[in-house]
């Protein structure tokens, strides 16, 4: 789980939150391209996770499960 302590994901945003080069409304560097969230969950998918986001009041919350491979 990754939590930050910003002022959480405007709804709007929630809906492109993964989306490739999608940087939200209140993105506060100009310098990202919006890749970083997209890369992460093509990452984990690719590995037989998930990764979902929960937006609350004083910041988001990022779960990533991973599944161990049991055939090693």
């Amino acid at each position: 789980m990754v939590k930050d302590e910003a002022g959480g994901i405007d709804q709007e945003d929630m809906l492109h939150v993964f989306d490739r080069f999608y940087k939200g409304k209140n993105s506060k560097n100009s310098n990202s391209t919006g890749i970083g969230l997209s890369l992460a969950k093509a990452i984990v998918e690719n590995h037989n996770g998930t990764i979902t986001v929960k937006n609350q009041a004083k910041g988001a919350i990022f779960t990533i499960i991973l599944y161990k491979d049991e055939s090693y």
